[in-house]
Protein backbone atom coordinates (compact mmCIF):
# COMPACT_ATOMS: atom_id res chain seq x y z
CA UNK A 1 0.00 0.00 0.00
CA UNK A 2 1.44 3.54 -1.02
CA UNK A 3 2.08 5.75 1.70
CA UNK A 4 0.34 9.10 1.67
CA UNK A 5 2.99 11.96 1.34
CA UNK A 6 2.71 14.40 4.24
CA UNK A 7 2.65 18.03 3.38
CA UNK A 8 6.01 19.79 4.52
CA UNK A 9 5.52 21.74 7.69
CA UNK A 10 5.01 25.55 7.61
CA UNK A 11 8.07 27.48 8.11
CA UNK A 12 7.90 29.63 11.19
CA UNK A 13 9.76 32.13 13.28
CA UNK A 14 9.96 33.32 16.96
CA UNK A 15 10.60 36.68 17.71
CA UNK A 16 10.37 38.82 20.71
CA UNK A 17 7.46 41.16 19.73
CA UNK A 18 5.64 43.74 22.32
CA UNK A 19 5.30 42.78 25.54
CA UNK A 20 5.51 38.41 24.87
CA UNK A 21 6.77 36.07 22.11
CA UNK A 22 5.09 35.76 18.76
CA UNK A 23 5.15 32.47 16.48
CA UNK A 24 4.87 33.44 12.61
CA UNK A 25 3.81 30.84 10.49
CA UNK A 26 4.85 31.38 6.59
CA UNK A 27 1.76 31.07 5.28
CA UNK A 28 1.81 27.92 2.48
CA UNK A 29 -1.47 29.12 0.77
CA UNK A 30 -1.11 33.17 0.10
CA UNK A 31 1.32 35.46 -1.15
CA UNK A 32 1.12 39.62 -1.28
CA UNK A 33 2.31 41.90 -3.86
CA UNK A 34 2.32 45.52 -4.04
CA UNK A 35 1.27 46.88 -7.53
CA UNK A 36 3.80 49.37 -9.99
CA UNK A 37 0.48 51.61 -10.08
CA UNK A 38 -2.23 51.79 -7.40
CA UNK A 39 -4.76 49.50 -9.18
CA UNK A 40 -4.81 45.52 -9.21
CA UNK A 41 -2.35 43.79 -11.55
CA UNK A 42 -3.67 41.47 -13.44
CA UNK A 43 -1.99 38.51 -12.73
CA UNK A 44 -2.70 34.49 -13.80
CA UNK A 45 -6.28 33.68 -13.11
CA UNK A 46 -4.95 30.49 -10.85
CA UNK A 47 -4.49 33.73 -7.86
CA UNK A 48 -7.46 34.35 -6.52
CA UNK A 49 -7.74 38.02 -4.84
CA UNK A 50 -8.73 37.75 -1.33
CA UNK A 51 -7.92 41.23 0.29
CA UNK A 52 -6.38 45.05 0.05
CA UNK A 53 -3.60 45.52 2.90
CA UNK A 54 -2.24 48.85 3.02
CA UNK A 55 -0.86 48.97 -0.36
CA UNK A 56 -0.64 45.06 -0.68
CA UNK A 57 -3.13 42.51 -2.56
CA UNK A 58 -3.48 39.44 -1.23
CA UNK A 59 -3.65 36.10 -3.46
CA UNK A 60 -4.46 32.36 -2.52
CA UNK A 61 -3.10 30.59 -4.87
CA UNK A 62 -4.44 27.14 -6.54
CA UNK A 63 -4.02 23.82 -4.74
CA UNK A 64 -1.86 22.19 -6.63
CA UNK A 65 0.43 24.96 -6.47
CA UNK A 66 0.80 25.67 -2.49
CA UNK A 67 3.98 22.85 -2.26
CA UNK A 68 5.74 25.82 -4.61
CA UNK A 69 5.24 28.96 -2.76
CA UNK A 70 8.61 30.26 -3.14
CA UNK A 71 8.91 29.13 -6.82
CA UNK A 72 5.77 31.36 -7.75
CA UNK A 73 6.60 34.35 -5.17
CA UNK A 74 9.29 34.61 -7.46
CA UNK A 75 7.99 34.25 -10.38
CA UNK A 76 5.54 37.04 -9.37
CA UNK A 77 8.57 39.21 -8.50
CA UNK A 78 10.11 39.31 -12.16
CA UNK A 79 6.20 40.83 -13.22
CA UNK A 80 6.64 44.62 -14.41
CA UNK A 81 3.18 44.92 -13.00
CA UNK A 82 4.47 44.05 -9.31
CA UNK A 83 7.02 45.90 -7.32
CA UNK A 84 7.23 44.07 -4.35
CA UNK A 85 6.39 40.67 -3.80
CA UNK A 86 6.08 39.38 0.15
CA UNK A 87 5.22 35.89 1.79
CA UNK A 88 2.12 36.21 4.08
CA UNK A 89 2.55 35.02 7.52
CA UNK A 90 -0.14 34.12 10.19
CA UNK A 91 0.10 34.30 14.31
CA UNK A 92 -2.33 31.21 14.83
CA UNK A 93 -4.51 28.80 12.65
CA UNK A 94 -7.88 31.05 11.70
CA UNK A 95 -5.81 31.94 8.53
CA UNK A 96 -5.67 35.73 8.88
CA UNK A 97 -3.16 37.80 7.17
CA UNK A 98 -0.29 39.16 8.18
CA UNK A 99 2.04 41.10 5.82
CA UNK A 100 5.79 42.79 6.56
CA UNK A 101 5.44 46.26 5.09
CA UNK A 102 9.79 46.37 4.83
CA UNK A 103 9.65 48.88 8.15
CA UNK A 104 11.80 47.59 11.38
CA UNK A 105 11.47 49.12 14.45
CA UNK A 106 15.04 48.82 16.20
CA UNK A 107 16.05 49.72 19.86
CA UNK A 108 19.74 50.02 20.63
CA UNK A 109 21.07 49.55 24.01
CA UNK A 110 22.54 52.99 25.74
CA UNK A 111 25.89 51.14 25.15
CA UNK A 112 25.56 50.53 21.07
CA UNK A 113 27.93 52.88 19.34
CA UNK A 114 27.29 54.83 16.29
CA UNK A 115 30.10 52.60 14.61
CA UNK A 116 28.50 49.39 15.77
CA UNK A 117 24.85 50.50 15.00
CA UNK A 118 26.13 51.17 11.69
CA UNK A 119 28.04 47.58 10.59
CA UNK A 120 24.49 46.59 12.11
CA UNK A 121 22.06 48.03 9.52
CA UNK A 122 25.07 47.88 6.77
CA UNK A 123 24.97 44.30 6.83
CA UNK A 124 21.53 43.76 6.39
CA UNK A 125 21.21 46.56 4.05
CA UNK A 126 18.62 48.58 5.84
CA UNK A 127 17.78 51.95 5.05
CA UNK A 128 16.92 54.44 8.10
CA UNK A 129 13.95 56.09 7.89
CA UNK A 130 13.30 57.65 11.13
CA UNK A 131 15.58 58.74 14.07
CA UNK A 132 13.69 58.88 17.34
CA UNK A 133 13.88 59.13 20.95
CA UNK A 134 15.86 56.64 23.32
CA UNK A 135 18.60 55.27 20.88
CA UNK A 136 15.72 54.00 18.48
CA UNK A 137 15.12 53.80 14.42
CA UNK A 138 12.98 53.00 11.57
CA UNK A 139 14.59 51.21 9.09
CA UNK A 140 13.47 50.52 5.60
CA UNK A 141 14.41 46.82 3.94
CA UNK A 142 16.05 47.48 0.39
CA UNK A 143 15.93 44.49 -2.38
CA UNK A 144 19.43 43.47 -0.98
CA UNK A 145 18.02 42.61 2.28
CA UNK A 146 16.78 39.91 3.93
CA UNK A 147 13.00 39.86 4.68
CA UNK A 148 11.98 42.09 7.23
CA UNK A 149 10.89 39.03 9.92
CA UNK A 150 14.37 37.18 8.83
CA UNK A 151 16.10 40.81 9.32
CA UNK A 152 14.11 41.44 12.98
CA UNK A 153 15.25 37.84 13.98
CA UNK A 154 18.78 38.62 13.13
CA UNK A 155 18.59 41.21 14.78
CA UNK A 156 17.21 39.99 17.75
CA UNK A 157 20.31 38.49 18.29
CA UNK A 158 22.65 40.93 18.24
CA UNK A 159 24.00 41.53 21.50
CA UNK A 160 23.43 45.89 20.98
CA UNK A 161 19.80 45.66 19.85
CA UNK A 162 17.53 46.09 22.48
CA UNK A 163 14.14 45.83 20.35
CA UNK A 164 13.78 44.40 16.86
CA UNK A 165 10.35 44.46 15.14
CA UNK A 166 8.63 43.96 12.21
CA UNK A 167 5.82 46.12 10.98
CA UNK A 168 3.35 43.76 10.04
CA UNK A 169 0.40 45.00 8.25
CA UNK A 170 -3.29 42.88 9.03
CA UNK A 171 -6.97 43.53 8.74
CA UNK A 172 -9.11 45.00 11.74
CA UNK A 173 -12.87 45.16 11.77
CA UNK A 174 -15.39 46.81 14.11
CA UNK A 175 -17.23 44.87 16.00
CA UNK A 176 -21.10 44.79 14.60
CA UNK A 177 -23.63 42.97 16.50
CA UNK A 178 -27.44 43.20 15.61
CA UNK A 179 -30.14 41.28 17.73
CA UNK A 180 -33.18 39.22 16.01
CA UNK A 181 -35.71 41.82 14.45
CA UNK A 182 -38.22 40.71 17.08
CA UNK A 183 -36.26 41.76 19.75
CA UNK A 184 -36.32 46.08 18.68
CA UNK A 185 -36.20 48.23 21.53
CA UNK A 186 -38.33 51.96 20.58
CA UNK A 187 -36.53 53.53 23.38
CA UNK A 188 -32.79 54.22 25.27
CA UNK A 189 -33.18 51.98 27.94
CA UNK A 190 -29.03 51.90 28.32
CA UNK A 191 -29.86 55.29 29.70
CA UNK A 192 -32.89 55.16 32.20
CA UNK A 193 -34.36 51.75 32.30
CA UNK A 194 -37.80 51.73 33.75
CA UNK A 195 -38.52 47.72 33.57
CA UNK A 196 -41.33 48.17 31.70
CA UNK A 197 -41.86 49.22 27.69
CA UNK A 198 -44.73 49.88 25.92
CA UNK A 199 -46.92 47.82 28.77
CA UNK A 200 -44.60 44.76 28.71
CA UNK A 201 -41.07 44.10 30.95
CA UNK A 202 -39.84 41.23 28.70
CA UNK A 203 -36.13 41.90 28.23
CA UNK A 204 -36.20 44.09 30.85
CA UNK A 205 -35.29 44.87 34.55
CA UNK A 206 -35.56 47.72 36.08
CA UNK A 207 -32.21 50.16 36.90
CA UNK A 208 -30.32 47.66 34.37
CA UNK A 209 -28.59 50.81 33.05
CA UNK A 210 -25.70 52.95 33.45
CA UNK A 211 -28.19 55.63 35.43
CA UNK A 212 -27.32 58.80 32.49
CA UNK A 213 -30.61 60.45 32.76
CA UNK A 214 -30.03 60.19 36.60
CA UNK A 215 -26.33 61.47 36.27
CA UNK A 216 -27.50 64.56 34.35
CA UNK A 217 -29.99 65.24 36.54
CA UNK A 218 -27.52 65.73 39.67
CA UNK A 219 -25.26 67.41 37.78
CA UNK A 220 -27.48 69.49 36.08
CA UNK A 221 -25.37 69.40 32.97
CA UNK A 222 -25.41 67.23 29.80
CA UNK A 223 -21.79 68.49 29.06
CA UNK A 224 -19.50 70.53 28.44
CA UNK A 225 -18.60 71.83 24.64
CA UNK A 226 -15.11 72.23 26.35
CA UNK A 227 -14.45 68.48 26.33
CA UNK A 228 -13.66 66.83 22.88
CA UNK A 229 -14.30 62.72 22.38
CA UNK A 230 -12.75 61.27 19.33
CA UNK A 231 -14.39 57.88 17.76
CA UNK A 232 -11.96 56.50 16.01
CA UNK A 233 -14.13 53.82 13.50
CA UNK A 234 -15.25 53.59 9.84
CA UNK A 235 -17.44 56.37 8.37
CA UNK A 236 -19.28 59.01 9.83
CA UNK A 237 -22.47 60.47 8.51
CA UNK A 238 -21.33 63.90 9.95
CA UNK A 239 -24.48 65.31 8.06
CA UNK A 240 -27.42 63.52 10.40
CA UNK A 241 -29.20 66.25 12.42
CA UNK A 242 -28.07 64.32 16.04
CA UNK A 243 -24.21 64.85 14.84
CA UNK A 244 -24.16 68.11 12.89
CA UNK A 245 -25.07 70.54 15.26
CA UNK A 246 -23.34 74.24 15.36
CA UNK A 247 -19.87 73.64 16.54
CA UNK A 248 -20.64 69.99 17.33
CA UNK A 249 -17.47 68.31 15.13
CA UNK A 250 -14.06 69.76 15.35
CA UNK A 251 -10.77 68.44 13.18
CA UNK A 252 -12.67 65.81 11.52
CA UNK A 253 -10.17 63.04 9.18
CA UNK A 254 -10.53 60.29 7.10
CA UNK A 255 -6.79 58.40 7.07
CA UNK A 256 -7.76 56.45 4.13
CA UNK A 257 -8.49 59.29 1.56
CA UNK A 258 -6.24 61.90 3.58
CA UNK A 259 -9.07 64.26 3.89
CA UNK A 260 -11.17 66.20 6.07
CA UNK A 261 -14.01 64.36 4.87
CA UNK A 262 -14.99 61.15 7.21
CA UNK A 263 -18.90 60.52 5.59
CA UNK A 264 -19.04 56.77 4.55
CA UNK A 265 -17.68 55.40 1.35
CA UNK A 266 -18.58 52.09 1.06
CA UNK A 267 -21.31 50.33 0.35
CA UNK A 268 -22.51 46.56 0.53
CA UNK A 269 -23.54 43.94 3.30
CA UNK A 270 -20.80 45.04 5.90
CA UNK A 271 -21.61 48.99 4.99
CA UNK A 272 -19.41 51.51 6.44
CA UNK A 273 -22.37 52.83 9.00
CA UNK A 274 -20.73 51.50 12.00
CA UNK A 275 -18.97 55.18 12.90
CA UNK A 276 -22.41 56.89 12.93
CA UNK A 277 -23.98 54.65 15.51
CA UNK A 278 -21.17 54.51 17.86
CA UNK A 279 -21.03 58.55 17.78
CA UNK A 280 -24.62 58.65 18.35
CA UNK A 281 -24.29 56.56 21.76
CA UNK A 282 -21.35 58.74 23.15
CA UNK A 283 -22.36 62.23 21.85
CA UNK A 284 -26.12 62.47 19.85
CA UNK A 285 -26.89 65.90 20.32
CA UNK A 286 -29.92 66.63 22.46
CA UNK A 287 -31.86 68.81 20.09
CA UNK A 288 -35.48 67.88 21.17
CA UNK A 289 -35.69 65.19 18.39
CA UNK A 290 -34.24 61.59 17.57
CA UNK A 291 -31.77 60.21 19.96
CA UNK A 292 -29.50 61.79 22.74
CA UNK A 293 -26.08 60.75 23.62
CA UNK A 294 -24.46 60.06 27.11
CA UNK A 295 -22.16 63.30 26.67
CA UNK A 296 -24.55 65.46 24.54
CA UNK A 297 -23.23 68.86 24.88
CA UNK A 298 -19.47 67.55 23.68
CA UNK A 299 -17.89 67.44 21.04
CA UNK A 300 -17.19 65.25 18.36
CA UNK A 301 -14.03 63.93 16.56
CA UNK A 302 -14.83 61.96 14.02
CA UNK A 303 -11.76 59.65 12.60
CA UNK A 304 -12.50 57.44 9.69
CA UNK A 305 -9.74 54.62 9.93
CA UNK A 306 -8.65 52.87 7.05
CA UNK A 307 -9.37 49.53 8.44
CA UNK A 308 -5.86 47.94 8.07
CA UNK A 309 -3.46 47.57 11.24
CA UNK A 310 0.07 48.06 10.86
CA UNK A 311 2.52 50.21 13.07
CA UNK A 312 2.26 53.62 11.29
CA UNK A 313 -1.23 53.58 10.85
CA UNK A 314 -1.73 53.15 14.52
CA UNK A 315 0.69 55.99 15.42
CA UNK A 316 -1.13 57.83 12.86
CA UNK A 317 -4.16 57.50 14.57
CA UNK A 318 -3.45 57.75 18.45
CA UNK A 319 -0.84 60.78 17.28
CA UNK A 320 -3.68 63.07 15.29
CA UNK A 321 -6.46 62.48 18.81
CA UNK A 322 -3.53 63.92 20.78
CA UNK A 323 -2.36 66.44 18.97
CA UNK A 324 -5.67 68.13 18.01
CA UNK A 325 -6.89 67.97 21.60
CA UNK A 326 -9.40 64.73 22.47
CA UNK A 327 -10.17 64.36 26.05
CA UNK A 328 -11.77 60.79 25.43
CA UNK A 329 -11.53 58.44 22.26
CA UNK A 330 -13.84 55.64 21.95
CA UNK A 331 -12.48 52.48 19.93
CA UNK A 332 -15.49 49.82 19.08
CA UNK A 333 -12.85 47.68 16.87
CA UNK A 334 -9.77 45.65 16.94
CA UNK A 335 -7.90 42.80 14.50
CA UNK A 336 -9.59 40.39 12.27
CA UNK A 337 -7.07 37.85 13.48
CA UNK A 338 -7.96 35.40 16.40
CA UNK A 339 -4.18 36.28 18.10
CA UNK A 340 -3.12 39.91 18.34
CA UNK A 341 -0.24 41.02 19.71
CA UNK A 342 0.79 44.57 19.90
CA UNK A 343 4.22 45.92 18.57
CA UNK A 344 6.07 48.14 20.69
CA UNK A 345 5.51 50.86 18.58
CA UNK A 346 1.84 50.37 18.68
CA UNK A 347 2.21 49.99 22.24
CA UNK A 348 4.27 53.34 22.37
CA UNK A 349 1.33 55.42 20.36
CA UNK A 350 -1.30 54.34 22.42
CA UNK A 351 0.24 54.62 25.58
CA UNK A 352 1.58 58.22 24.79
CA UNK A 353 -1.81 59.43 23.55
CA UNK A 354 -3.27 57.81 26.95
CA UNK A 355 -0.22 59.67 29.67
CA UNK A 356 0.53 62.60 27.75
CA UNK A 357 -2.57 63.94 26.07
CA UNK A 358 -5.13 66.38 27.70
CA UNK A 359 -1.71 69.00 28.56
CA UNK A 360 -0.13 66.04 30.15
CA UNK A 361 -3.40 65.09 32.41
CA UNK A 362 -3.56 61.72 30.20
CA UNK A 363 -6.68 60.89 27.54
CA UNK A 364 -9.15 58.43 28.17
CA UNK A 365 -8.80 55.37 25.92
CA UNK A 366 -11.78 53.33 25.38
CA UNK A 367 -11.64 49.80 24.20
CA UNK A 368 -14.28 47.41 23.33
CA UNK A 369 -13.20 44.19 24.37
CA UNK A 370 -14.90 42.19 21.67
CA UNK A 371 -18.38 40.10 20.44
CA UNK A 372 -16.60 36.56 20.50
CA UNK A 373 -17.24 35.40 24.07
CA UNK A 374 -13.40 35.04 24.05
CA UNK A 375 -10.61 35.33 26.81
CA UNK A 376 -8.53 38.58 25.91
CA UNK A 377 -5.95 37.60 27.88
CA UNK A 378 -5.45 33.97 26.91
CA UNK A 379 -2.54 33.24 24.99
CA UNK A 380 -4.50 31.42 22.38
CA UNK A 381 -6.92 34.62 21.77
CA UNK A 382 -4.81 37.46 23.09
CA UNK A 383 -6.11 40.74 22.54
CA UNK A 384 -3.28 43.73 22.13
CA UNK A 385 -5.85 46.30 22.40
CA UNK A 386 -8.06 45.36 25.24
CA UNK A 387 -4.92 43.96 27.53
CA UNK A 388 -3.45 47.38 26.93
CA UNK A 389 -1.80 48.63 30.57
CA UNK A 390 -3.45 51.93 29.43
CA UNK A 391 -7.14 51.69 28.15
CA UNK A 392 -10.04 50.97 29.23
CA UNK A 393 -11.38 47.43 28.22
CA UNK A 394 -15.42 47.28 28.43
CA UNK A 395 -17.61 44.24 28.27
CA UNK A 396 -20.93 44.61 27.57
CA UNK A 397 -24.08 43.37 29.57
CA UNK A 398 -27.58 43.40 29.20
CA UNK A 399 -30.47 45.20 29.81
CA UNK A 400 -31.27 42.58 32.51
CA UNK A 401 -28.31 42.98 34.59
CA UNK A 402 -26.53 39.43 32.91
CA UNK A 403 -23.14 39.24 30.74
CA UNK A 404 -24.15 39.62 27.11
CA UNK A 405 -23.57 36.00 25.96
CA UNK A 406 -21.06 37.20 23.10
CA UNK A 407 -18.99 39.69 25.50
CA UNK A 408 -15.00 39.01 25.19
CA UNK A 409 -13.68 38.46 28.86
CA UNK A 410 -10.64 38.34 30.86
CA UNK A 411 -8.03 39.79 33.60
CA UNK A 412 -7.63 42.89 31.69
CA UNK A 413 -11.22 43.50 31.33
CA UNK A 414 -12.33 46.90 33.43
CA UNK A 415 -15.71 47.69 33.39
CA UNK A 416 -19.22 46.63 31.35
CA UNK A 417 -21.65 48.45 29.99
CA UNK A 418 -25.21 48.09 28.87
CA UNK A 419 -25.69 46.90 25.64
CA UNK A 420 -27.41 43.82 23.76
CA UNK A 421 -27.85 40.33 24.43
CA UNK A 422 -29.50 37.14 24.54
CA UNK A 423 -32.76 37.78 26.91
CA UNK A 424 -32.81 41.11 26.62
CA UNK A 425 -32.78 44.52 23.84
CA UNK A 426 -30.59 46.10 21.35
CA UNK A 427 -29.89 49.86 21.37
CA UNK A 428 -31.38 52.78 19.73
CA UNK A 429 -28.72 55.38 17.77
CA UNK A 430 -28.16 57.33 14.94
CA UNK A 431 -28.14 55.55 11.67
CA UNK A 432 -26.73 56.97 8.02
CA UNK A 433 -29.74 59.00 6.91
CA UNK A 434 -31.90 57.62 4.53
CA UNK A 435 -31.78 54.33 3.01
CA UNK A 436 -28.51 53.28 3.58
CA UNK A 437 -27.07 52.25 7.17
CA UNK A 438 -28.07 49.46 9.27
CA UNK A 439 -32.20 50.28 9.24
CA UNK A 440 -33.94 52.17 6.54
CA UNK A 441 -34.32 55.18 8.48
CA UNK A 442 -32.35 57.52 10.17
CA UNK A 443 -32.09 55.61 13.44
CA UNK A 444 -31.21 51.94 14.12
CA UNK A 445 -32.45 50.26 17.25
CA UNK A 446 -30.86 47.05 16.83
CA UNK A 447 -27.09 48.44 17.64
CA UNK A 448 -25.25 46.86 20.23
CA UNK A 449 -22.41 44.56 21.03
CA UNK A 450 -19.26 45.50 23.01
CA UNK A 451 -19.26 48.39 19.85
CA UNK A 452 -21.94 50.63 21.61
CA UNK A 453 -20.90 49.93 25.63
CA UNK A 454 -17.64 51.18 24.71
CA UNK A 455 -18.97 54.41 23.37
CA UNK A 456 -21.64 54.96 26.21
CA UNK A 457 -18.32 54.63 28.65
CA UNK A 458 -16.44 57.15 26.79
CA UNK A 459 -19.68 59.62 26.57
CA UNK A 460 -19.85 59.11 30.28
CA UNK A 461 -16.37 59.59 30.96
CA UNK A 462 -16.97 63.33 28.74
CA UNK A 463 -19.96 63.95 30.86
CA UNK A 464 -17.52 63.64 34.42
CA UNK A 465 -14.25 65.66 32.98
CA UNK A 466 -16.57 68.16 31.72
CA UNK A 467 -17.88 68.60 35.85
CA UNK A 468 -13.89 68.36 36.78
CA UNK A 469 -11.55 69.30 33.92
CA UNK A 470 -8.69 69.27 36.28
CA UNK A 471 -9.01 65.20 36.89
CA UNK A 472 -6.13 62.98 35.49
CA UNK A 473 -6.88 60.02 33.97
CA UNK A 474 -5.72 58.15 36.70
CA UNK A 475 -7.92 59.74 38.93
CA UNK A 476 -10.96 59.50 36.49
CA UNK A 477 -9.96 55.28 36.35
CA UNK A 478 -10.25 55.54 40.13
CA UNK A 479 -14.04 57.14 40.01
CA UNK A 480 -14.94 54.68 37.70
CA UNK A 481 -13.71 51.97 39.50
CA UNK A 482 -14.92 52.86 42.56
CA UNK A 483 -18.60 53.82 41.71
CA UNK A 484 -19.16 50.92 39.73
CA UNK A 485 -22.09 49.03 40.19
CA UNK A 486 -21.45 44.81 41.43
CA UNK A 487 -23.74 42.74 38.81
CA UNK A 488 -23.90 38.95 38.54
CA UNK A 489 -23.33 38.05 42.25
CA UNK A 490 -20.62 38.56 45.02
CA UNK A 491 -19.09 35.27 43.66
CA UNK A 492 -18.27 36.95 40.33
CA UNK A 493 -15.60 39.26 42.13
CA UNK A 494 -12.12 38.86 43.38
CA UNK A 495 -10.84 40.14 47.15
CA UNK A 496 -10.04 42.87 44.97
CA UNK A 497 -13.51 43.35 43.71
CA UNK A 498 -12.64 42.46 40.05
CA UNK A 499 -14.65 40.00 37.82
CA UNK A 500 -13.50 38.06 34.49
CA UNK A 501 -16.45 39.17 33.06
CA UNK A 502 -17.78 42.46 34.53
CA UNK A 503 -14.38 44.04 35.60
CA UNK A 504 -14.98 46.39 37.98
CA UNK A 505 -18.40 46.14 37.76
CA UNK A 506 -21.23 48.04 35.55
CA UNK A 507 -20.21 51.80 34.99
CA UNK A 508 -22.60 53.85 37.20
CA UNK A 509 -22.93 57.27 35.88
CA UNK A 510 -24.76 58.84 38.96
CA UNK A 511 -22.46 57.56 41.06
CA UNK A 512 -19.62 58.52 39.09
CA UNK A 513 -21.14 62.23 39.14
CA UNK A 514 -21.77 62.48 42.69
CA UNK A 515 -18.38 61.47 43.61
CA UNK A 516 -17.30 64.12 41.82
CA UNK A 517 -19.33 66.61 42.96
CA UNK A 518 -18.64 65.94 46.71
CA UNK A 519 -14.49 66.36 46.34
CA UNK A 520 -14.48 69.83 44.17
Amino acid sequence: MAKTKKAPARQTFSLKYGSTNLTLSKSDSMVAVKPTVKKKPNLESSLKHLTSLNGFEIYKLDKNERSNVETKLQTLRESPEVLVGSHVYHTSDDGVPFVPNGEVFVRFKARATPQKIQAAIDDLHLMVLETREDNSYVFKTTPESPNPVKVAVALQQNEIVDIAEPSLITEGKVFNFVIPVDELVKDQWHLKNTGTHRGTSVGLLKGADARVIEAWQKAQSLGSPDVIVAVIDDGFDVTHPDLKEDGKIVTPFDFESNTTDPRPRNTGEQGDWHGTACAGVAVGVANGQGITGAAPRCKLMPVRWGINLSDREVERWFDFVSRNGAWVVSCSWGALARRFVLSTRQTLAIQNCARNGRGGKGTIICFAAGNENRDVDAPATYNGFATHADVLAIAACTSRDTRSHYSNFGDSIFMTAPSSGQGGMGILTTDVLNEEGYDLGDYTFDFGGTSSATPLVAGICALLLSLKPTLTSAELKDVLKSTARKIGGDAEYNAAGHSKKFGYGCINALEAVTNILSHP
